[in-house]
């Protein structure tokens, strides 16, 4: 074991030194091969840093902070921030990644979502679709990073302008613009250190939290036979696509938290942008009436006093809230866009996707 992680970690820096030795002899590196150097090689070396980021959603802004941990060969470490407050601690590594949460100390372990890999299939797709060129160079933190945009080649789809160090494989800045070509998120290091101590028990998860392996069960991939098989009905697919788009795969999401049924998701990429249609049968929406009576079991009439079992359906159904809403926002904040819901027959589905409206309209018309 000891012999193979030596072997990453070469195999890492003899990529990095190439790269290093065009730079300084002055040869002219293709933008593609630096933005693929800097994707291959995140978490090849150890660093700590802060990032700030900020979202942009009409007049409102969302900012947060972010400390970042690099711990060769590909363990990161992200801690986020939000007024001052640790809000979500995400570890990952090349298949896994789990997330700590501090207000209900729970840590929840899934292999690493598919959406976040830039595979060389992935690669390809995008130079397919999109022109990207050197804008030029800037400093940023001292450092030179050149300038790298990405524009799409059929219009109605997001761009990115994104700064990566010449020296080391880091993005130093994102910015990202949706369809429309309005900005909606920018992220950049703020403070960067490769000297600062990083204990590798950072990478470990506590062993005094409460621990959800969701490995086998949370966004699973199935071809659309099995998940047929699975879920008992004809799934809907798009005959539709725009320009470019291919399918990616078949998932199944068993949700993180209770309270969330069972969706499928049918999701296709142009190799930026991603598409996603989810689709579940049409249910009768549970009330909040229903919600409180369904864990009334677990307040004992023996044990619990009449105020203590109406306080503690309070909390829990407070906790279901805010769990339904962090997971349908925590897939939002990994792809902007519209969203469009359609039944079609007794499936409901929506539509998610960084489109023009009319575009999602046809992708909905041809759902069969």
């Amino acid at each position: 074991m000891l012999i193979t992680m030596m072997n990453l970690i070469l195999k890492s820096f003899i990529s990095i030194y190439i790269v290093l030795v065009l730079v300084s002899a002055g040869y002219a590196v293709e933008p593609i091969e630096l933005l693929k150097h800097a994707w291959d090689n995140e978490g090849t070396i150890r660093l700590y840093g802060k990032i700030s980021t900020f979202g942009y959603f009409g007049a409102r802004n969302v900012s947060s902070q972010i400390e970042l941990y690099w711990f060769p060969p590909k363990k990161i470490r992200r801690e986020f921030y939000a007024d001052n407050q640790l809000r979500l601690v995400l570890v990952s590594d090349e298949t896994t990644e789990w997330r700590y949460f501090p207000r209900r100390n729970i840590v929840v372990i899934s292999e690493l979502p598919t959406e976040v890999k830039m595979t060389p299939s992935r690669l390809q797709l995008l130079m397919q679709n999109y022109h990207i060129k050197s804008v030029g160079q800037e400093k940023i933190l001292n450092r030179t990073a050149d300038v790298i945009e990405i524009i799409p080649k059929y219009p109605g789809n997001p761009s990115r302008r994104i700064w990566v160090d010449i020296k080391q494989p880091i993005i130093l800045r994102i910015e990202q613009f949706n369809a429309e070509s309005k900005k909606i998120s920018t992220s950049y290091f703020t403070e960067l250190s490769f000297s600062k101590k990083i204990d590798i028990s950072a990478f470990t998860i506590p062993s005094t939290v409460k621990f959800i392996n969701q490995s086998n069960t949370f966004r699973r991939k199935y071809s659309i036979e099995q998940a047929e098989k699975e879920l008992n009905y004809a799934i809907k697919t798009a005959t539709y696509l725009p320009p470019g788009y291919i399918y990616e795969g078949c998932y199944l999401w068993q949700p993180r938290f209770r309270g969330t049924n069972q969706s499928l998701q049918l999701r296709y990429t142009d190799g930026l942008n991603i598409l996603s249609i989810f689709e579940h049968p049409i249910e009768k929406k549970r009330t909040e009436r229903d919600f409180k009576k369904g864990i009334d079991r677990q307040f004992d009439r023996r044990k619990y006093s009449p105020f203590q079992r109406n306080q503690g359906r309070d909390i829990e159904f407070r906790k279901h809230a805010e769990d339904t809403t962090r997971e349908i926002r925590e897939y939002f904040e990994r792809q902007h866009g519209k969203i469009m819901r359609i039944n079609v027959g007794s499936i409901q589905c929506i539509i998610i996707g960084d489109l023009p409206q009319k575009e999602l309209q046809k992708i909905a018309q041809s759902l069969q």
